[in-house]
């Protein structure tokens, strides 16, 4: 079985090293018993140029010029160490031994009843956190980062198939780098919120390919912020409600070799379940900043099953007096698992040479946040050894010559011919999850469903086949070519119906596609398939209920689509579209044999008429709009951001009859749709408004009518919320109008985290209601309440959903909905 890893090889290098070089201060920072201390902060004293010690360390300072300077050491729990270094241009080894700090706390006399002093030092910096987090309005600066990621123990085995060694990647200990990368980049700051990261640099061990992990923006904690958002919102240690959330120790107070007074704060949360930071917060007297963090968040506390810890250590320095301190240095480390596989990683950020209050206007003229320049790949690793502030450990030195040596081999022709006959290999669990053929130096490939999902049956054409494949070819610039031919055939009705779609992606960046389909299909009235093959199959043969409703289609669509510009999406249609009632041609079913089917009619109170074969040309324009939309830059593609405001989808649909005596008819539809709407502590919320009408005529058949999602299973499959739980289908199916709306507010561990042994699962509480108001039946309403994310470990199966239903007379139904997850849709 072929196993992803996060990243393979890293590029061999183009152009050679600039002539001009650096010198470098280089050593070890331990204690005073020679244990090494990771992550010790190393900076010219009076400027924001520094580094900081690898997990060995081991630390190196580049120095440019013949000159003395003064360098501090700063380890969080130790006395800052300065020291005069006289440099004159020859490479100076300076091991460091810092001490712990003092703590003149002891010469304080705290009283049994009297507050800890921490809730005063707390309360002050509360006041001026809206202070130092608006007091430079914009900035720009140099970003080193480094990310490391392990796998420190990995299965042998995973669903019966063996992992091996991951192309090279794991030792005998069953441990590895999967990741390992370094950037240089510029970074923009731009009142309130503006953050914009071009990445000039970049180096990855074992990938030449310019995707990477190396953002800040995906790391960004501001200690400012009243909440900081992982997946659920974290209240700060120095948030306005703090107080309700925190309770807070005075550990130490030490005095630095500036002269500042530096509070140790211990960070102690009032529920150990809830979305809350754990750790020591070091916070300055007079000025009442952050000096420093070290603190942890737990995965129970973010309701994730795949990680174990994240632990952050950030250092800000002065850069501006009286009381200017940015942020230096971020460390963030993290455990986690999933499948077997543990892994450990950690990501350093350093910053250096703020400019303050300079024109960065230039650099946010687009609402894109982060770019990576097309040559970031041509460094090699001359360049990166004179550059790079944290020295490599000798793990990381290995990692990248045993990569260098395999991403040669991996990217030779008979390499990738080896691996893919390997996995080109047909097995019995090929049976469940698919058969795949590629050759990967040719970006080809022809896949084939499981033959579970190729066998389907309904009323209609009893058991039926589906025969199809999927041929993908790409290119270096992300342009991908598919065919999708499809033979499927019923047993019951004797038809052959072949189709055929191809798609042409010419633009990748801006998602631009040429598509093409013909044939005959027996396609659902409501052409989304708000009814699944596999429920129907299973609802038809064990309950003798056949709930989708068919008609025979003969076809011909031309698309094109793109986004015009950023958050501006265009999708057109033209189709000819010959269209006939097609009917119920067999009893059978596993159980309750005396009962028939119902006919293949969606509505019987319908005249008869609407049904009948008919004939249209349709054009069709859908566009999407999703303002403020920002996003992230590499050559040939470009990854989205979700917006912070409502997508809003505008269609419209004609139809030009061929057939006598039908209706020229136009179609409209507005949707608002948000799916994330953040409410802090009480979790998020979704919400969509739909309005359909027709202009002018109404149209003569029922395939053209507006429909809403309705649903009358117990287990359907898919999560979208804009589809109702208990609405029978087509009931509200109108050729007038209908306007409808959707509220679904999840409450993370809001609710669950306040309830004992509940708030040790993954569980978590969901309200809303759903209701539509449609021009002949009126109104109809469903409010719910549920739990979602039932999983076994990282994979989530199910939500449950329990719903009343109301329309214009009052009280309908009520009912539990366990709706799947698309994964179990095979």
């Amino acid at each position: 079985m072929k196993i992803n890893i996060f990243y393979k090889i890293v590029l061999l290098t183009i152009f050679t090293f600039p002539w001009h070089v650096y010198s470098q201060v280089s050593g070890t920072i331990t204690d005073v018993n020679g244990i090494p201390l990771p992550y010790a902060t190393v900076y010219l004293e009076g400027t924001s140029i520094g580094t900081i010690s690898n997990e060995e360390g081991k630390y190196t300072l580049e120095l440019t010029r013949n000159d003395d300077y003064n360098i501090a050491y700063q380890y969080v729990g130790y006395k800052k160490a300065l020291y005069n270094i006289r440099y004159s241009g020859s490479p100076i080894q300076k091991d460091i031994a810092l001490l712990i700090d003092d703590n003149i706390l002891n010469e304080l006399t705290i009283s049994a009843d009297r507050e800890d002093p921490a809730y005063e030092i707390i309360r002050k910096a509360i006041k001026k956190r809206s202070y130092f987090k608006n007091q430079v309005k914009k900035y720009e600066a140099d970003l080193y980062v480094k990310g490391v990621v392990k796998i420190t123990d990995a299965p042998k085995k995973i669903l019966g198939e063996n992992v091996g060694d991951m192309n090279g990647i794991l030792d005998t200990s069953r441990q590895g780098i999967v990741y390992l990368s370094e950037s240089k980049s510029k970074f923009y700051f731009q009142y309130p919120d503006q953050t914009k990261e071009v990445m000039v640099s970049s180096i990855k061990s074992g990938d030449n390919s310019l995707f990477t992990a190396n953002q800040f923006s995906w790391a960004s904690f501001d200690i400012y912020a009243e909440y900081l958002n992982f997946t659920r919102s974290i209240v700060s240690p120095i948030a306005d409600n703090a107080m309700s959330h925190y309770n807070f120790r005075l550990d130490q107070v030490t005095i630095d070799q500036n002269g500042y007074t530096i509070n140790k704060i211990k960070i102690i949360p009032k529920s150990n379940s809830s979305p809350l930071l754990n750790g020591y917060i070091y916070i300055t007297d007079e000025y009442w900043n952050v000096y420093s963090t070290d603190i942890s968040l737990y995965g129970n506390a973010l309701k994730n099953t795949f990680l174990d810890t994240i632990n952050i250590k950030q250092v800000y320095v002065p850069v501006s007096k009286p009381d200017t301190w940015r942020l230096f240095s971020q460390v963030i480390s993290f455990k986690a698992g999933l499948f077997g596989f543990k892994m450990a990683g950690n990501f350093s950020y350093i910053f250096s040479d703020y400019l303050l209050n300079v024109d960065v206007a230039s650099q946010f003229s687009t609402n894109e946040t982060f770019k990576v320049e097309q040559n970031a790949l041509k460094k090699d690793s001359l360049f990166w050894k004179k550059i790079r502030p944290i020295p490599l450990t000798e793990e990381e030195q290995k990692d990248y010559i045993k990569k260098d040596s395999l991403q040669k081999l991996w990217n030779t022709r008979s390499y990738m011919d080896s691996m893919d006959r390997v996995n080109n290999k047909f097995t019995l669990l090929k049976l469940l999850t698919g058969y795949s053929y590629e050759k990967s130096y040719k970006k080809t490939s022809i896949s084939f469903p499981s033959p579970l999902s190729t066998l389907r049956f309904n009323a209609v054409e009893g058991f039926k086949i589906n025969l199809n494949c999927i041929w993908e070819k790409k290119d270096s610039t992300y342009r991908k070519w598919t065919i999708h031919p499809v033979i499927e055939y019923g047993f019951a009705d004797k038809i052959l119906k072949p189709h055929i779609s191809a798609e042409y992606k010419f633009d990748n960046y801006n998602q631009g596609i040429i598509s093409f389909k013909a044939g005959r299909q027996n396609q659902q009235y409501d052409t989304r398939d708000p009814i699944t093959e596999r429920n129907n199959t299973w609802n038809s043969l064990w309950n003798k209920i056949n709930r989708i409703r068919l008609f025979q289609n003969d076809f011909v669509t031309l698309g094109y689509r793109k986004e015009i510009f950023n958050g501006f999406y265009v999708n057109l249609s033209t189709s000819y579209t010959s269209r006939k009632p097609v009917f119920v041609n067999t009893q059978y079913s596993l159980r309750r044999k005396d009962i028939l089917y119902d006919e293949n009619i969606p509505r019987q109170d319908l005249d008869s008429k609407v049904y009948q074969e008919n004939s249209y040309l349709k054009n069709s324009i859908s566009i999407l709009i999703c303002p403020a939309q920002k996003f992230s830059s590499y050559p040939y593609v470009k990854v989205r951001d979700v917006s912070n405001w409502p997508n809003i989808t505008v269609d419209y649909e004609s139809g030009i009859p061929i057939t006598n005596n039908s209706s020229l008819f136009h179609k409209l539809k507005l949707k608002i749709k948000d799916n994330y709407v953040n409410a802090r502590l009480i979790g998020y919320f979704s919400y969509n408004f739909e309005a359909n009408t027709f202009i002018g005529s109404v149209p003569s058949y029922f395939a053209d009518f507006v429909h809403p999602v309705g649903n009358q299973l117990q287990t359907p499959i898919g999560t979208d919320f804009s589809h109702f739980n208990l609405l029978p289908y087509y009931e509200f199916s109108t050729d007038k109008y209908y306007v409808q709306f959707n509220f679904r507010h999840h409450f993370n561990g809001f609710i669950f985290d306040k309830i004992p042994l509940i708030n040790k699962t993954s569980l978590k509480m969901v309200a809303g209601c759903s209701g539509l108001y449609e021009h002949y039946k009126g109104q109809y309403i469903e409010p719910f309440v549920g739990i979602e994310n039932f999983r076994i470990g990282p994979i989530q199966l199910f939500d449950v959903d329990y719903t009343w239903s109301f329309d214009r007379n009052g009280y309908r139904d009520q009912g539990i909905t366990i709706r799947l997850t698309q994964l179990l849709n095979n």
